[in-house]
This record gives C-alpha cells, structure tokens and sequence, in this order.
C-alpha cells in the first residue's frame, strides 16, 4: 500500500499542532538545544532508536550541543507524509524527557513549565555577542 504524500495544507494544519517544527523545501524541521554535547548524544541514540522501531529514518545532524532532524518520506518520492509527523511527534515528547530547549527565542516557562521557578525566567536564544550563547537571564533566583 503506497504512502500518501501531504497537501501544503495538510502539513501547515500539522506544523501547526507541533511548534518549533516547520517546513523546509520537502522536509520538516526541527532543532534543539541541550546542555552539553553527552546530553545532545544521548537524546540521537533515543531519537535512533524511534526510528528504527518506526523504520522511518530523518536527517540526524548532532553539533556540540544541538539536535537537528529533517525529515520526509523516500517511499512517497520525497513527499511529506504521516509517516514524518508520526516520527516528529515520537520525537517530540522523548525530547521533554531530555530538557532539550527550541532552539531559537522562547521562554524555558512554555517548555517545561516544573522548572520555571527554579530558573527565575530564563531566556533560551543566541545573543548577539555569541552564536555559541544559549542562555540569557531574564530575571533573578
């Protein structure tokens, strides 16, 4: 039984229930920051593992301390399917077991709300003294 590519709209009404994800040419996307390069390793061995559990593969690119995936479908022709989003939602609930941060700007009280106190409202993004800079503290602890 074939797989069954995505319509555009098909895919925005999907990205929409996953945020921090989007589309990339053919591909959905995400990337993820942890604390250090051993907590980036451990969530590609988990993140391997879904995979092969689901056998359905994406891009995995490891850096010192994110997670990037791209992902779409060979058997549909480099289609988007359910098979993606199946696999980025799998991923997406083991990534919350990790503390792994969206990589860009948000607030850690949106990502793991049990932490928030502790944190005093950090800020997660790049600063523009440093690409390599994760964290910004926004408040006090």
């Amino acid at each position: 039984m074939p797989t069954e590519k995505f319509s555009q709209m098909d895919i925005e009404d999907r990205l929409a229930e996953l945020p921090g994800w989007s589309l990339d040419g053919d591909r959905i996307t995400r990337t993820y920051r942890l604390g250090d390069h051993f907590a980036a390793t451990a969530l590609v061995v988990h993140i391997a593992q879904i995979q092969q559990e689901l056998n359905h593969h994406s891009e995995l690119t490891l850096g010192y301390n994110t997670v990037s995936l791209a992902v779409n479908t060979h058997d549909a022709g480099g289609a988007v399917t359910a098979k993606d989003f199946q696999l980025a939602e799998r991923v997406e609930r083991l990534s919350a077991s990790h503390e792994a941060l969206v990589f860009g700007t948000t607030t850690i009280e949106s990502l793991h709300p049990s932490i928030a106190w502790r944190t005093g409202g950090i800020e997660l993004g790049a600063s523009p003294e440093s690409e390599q800079s994760a964290w910004s503290a926004t408040g006090s602890c």
